[in-house]
């Protein structure tokens, strides 16, 4: 084998550092995270820098757009359609609007554009239909109710056992 034969493997097909970048950014990473995912793929410090300045600022809440997830926007107007057409057929039924909302959903996560996504832009398109529909999404438990307040002891002690 010459030397010619050996790739870094940053060279390899599906390494692109400004793709990699912009699917970190995509699901939320900060630049130091996809920084050090970079340097561990063998990209060289200036590929680095030069990727994470071209590319787009971080998004504090993430957004499924067409240009994270091609097909997205052709997806969206066909779930409209099954919207229509599911409210059209139970208009008569007391649960149109649930029935409506599972065929949504099914729908949803039988197409390309869901099964090429990442799992924050999965759990992201089932929300906006969710939102859709009106249905309310439960609040995170506030860091209080998780690690536990704890309550305050009022303790009587004698003078003997204080000294």
């Amino acid at each position: 084998m010459s030397k010619r034969d050996f790739v870094s493997r940053a060279q390899l097909p599906g390494n692109d550092a400004q793709r990699i970048v912009n699917l970190g950014r995509a699901n939320g990473l900060s630049d130091q995270a996809i920084s050090n995912v970079l340097e561990k793929r063998g990209f060289t410090q200036e590929a680095i820098d030069t990727a994470i300045g071209k590319a787009e600022p971080v998004a504090k809440k993430v957004e499924v757009t067409e240009e994270f997830a091609p097909g997205y926007d052709r997806m969206i107007g066909q779930l409209e359609g099954v919207i229509d057409k599911s409210l059209k057929r139970n208009k008569d039924k007391d649960n149109a609007m649930d029935i409506a909302m599972e065929n949504a959903i099914n729908y949803l996560r039988g197409t390309k554009v869901y099964e090429n996504a990442t799992d924050v832009q999965r759990e992201a398109m089932e929300r906006d239909v969710n939102k859709r529909f009106k249905k309310r999404e439960r609040r995170a438990p506030s860091a209080e109710k998780v690690v536990g307040k704890p309550k305050k002891k009022e303790v009587t002690v004698d003078e003997m056992a204080a000294l």
